[in-house]
């Protein structure tokens, strides 16, 4: 389908997956105050306009992503970090809300809050030539992008303690080993692996996928009680769902089901 045109960022939507590159002439493909804007529109867009039912993310030959551009900073006005901060935080609460998988595709250096963005994803893939660094203490900053609150769920309080306060650079296989990456793609074939992966999760059932994302990153502050009624209401969402009925048609025909995503 048709997208908008964007400066810094390359957006198609094929086949109902969002594929999002992230393109800037900032050094190492930073975060400027228009890309964060218009990751917030496609966000925004993926989440009440746009057929998706997965998103792809990742960076251009410029690199995935070094975080914030600190050349926007050198300047009088100590809000200009917080402001592109803020706009960052709401394009991730959005891309949340959406409710569809998320893929990442680190094909380089994903440091500061492109480390962040990076291990949101739901599954995510990093080349051979991809590196994850914290960074924001090379700054004298805090850490933003949700970064604080994933990284504790992903390797645990003690291991994330240890990334950011030695903020020492991981390694793709590292990354796979610690949980803050899926997979390790040879770099001339994650452009290939990210296409498949997003296309085979927009195939799924998606309001199941939903559903499910949802209690996993609920699981973290329900009691079991809650959890398990948490649980049983989204099945009975799932049951009412056409996706529902494709599955278990294809279990006793013996065959793939077809899911629509409805």
């Amino acid at each position: 389908m048709p997208t908008p045109e964007y400066e810094e960022l390359d957006v198609t939507v094929t086949d109902a997956v969002c594929h999002v590159q992230m393109d800037t002439d900032a050094p190492f493909n930073a975060f400027t105050p228009k890309m964060v804007e218009e990751l917030l529109e496609v966000a925004i867009r993926c989440n009440d306009e746009w057929p998706v039912r997965a998103i792809a993310l990742t960076g251009s030959e410029n690199g995935f992503c070094a975080g914030a551009d600190v050349r926007t900073f050198q300047g009088d006005d100590p809000t200009q970090l917080r402001r592109v901060a803020g706009v960052l935080h709401e394009a991730i609460r959005e891309l949340h809300a959406a409710g569809v998988p998320i893929v990442t595709g680190v094909n380089a250096v994903a440091a500061g809050a492109g480390f962040g963005i990076a291990i949101h994803g739901d599954i995510v893939l990093v080349s051979e030539d991809a590196r994850l660094e914290f960074a924001y203490q090379r700054l004298g900053l805090a850490a933003d992008g949700g970064t604080t609150w994933i990284l504790p769920r992903l390797v645990g309080l003690r291991k994330a303690m240890e990334i950011v306060l030695l903020d020492e650079p991981i390694g793709p296989e590292e990354a796979v080993d610690l949980g803050l990456a899926s997979e390790v793609v040879p770099a001339d074939d994650l452009e290939t692996r990210l296409d498949e992966m997003a296309h085979r999760l927009a195939s799924g059932p998606t309001a199941a996928f939903a559903d499910t994302r949802r209690l996993l990153l609920q699981s973290f502050h329900n009691s079991l009680p809650e959890q398990l009624s948490a649980e049983e209401e989204a099945m009975a969402r799932a049951v009412e769902t056409d996706d529902f009925t494709r599955g278990v048609t294809a279990f006793f025909e013996k065959g793939e089901p077809d899911f629509q995503g409805e």
